[in-house]
């Protein structure tokens, strides 16, 4: 369930950003599917990797890699937001960070596959 949740999240903000009328905000929701599908399967390839032994299960590595691709965005478009987005933008980045350094401390819990995660947000970052 908390799956589901993270995902229509992340999901409802792709499309809330690329609301417009402009020609492009459907590449903009295919570039957030790639990410998506790329780095989950690079994260479960990182882990099968580094874990050959051991059965990983889920798309946490999936969601990890949406997050790492949003931080990649705010980093990349930091200079182009209008004044009165600054704010915003500074939040954005902070609940990312944070959100990052949650799911690499969580990872170390028993069933959690720090490779999967790790691998998503390297994928998402690139």
């Amino acid at each position: 369930m908390a799956y589901i949740t993270c995902a229509v999240r992340i999901l409802y903000r792709a499309h809330l950003a690329s609301r417009s009328d402009h020609p492009s905000r459907f590449q903009f929701f295919e570039a957030w599917l790639l990410i998506y599908f790329s780095s989950g399967i690079y994260a479960n390839l990182l882990s099968c990797v580094l874990h050959p032994a051991v059965l990983g299960v889920g798309s946490s590595g999936c969601l990890c890699g949406l997050i790492g691709g949003w931080l990649s965005f705010l980093l990349i478009t930091w200079n182009q937001t209008m004044p009165n987005d600054v704010k915003m933008r500074n939040a954005q980045t902070t609940s990312i960070l944070i959100s990052i350094v949650l799911v690499v401390v969580f990872s170390f819990m028993p069933l959690m596959d720090l490779a999967a995660h790790i691998g998503g947000l390297i994928m998402g970052v690139g």
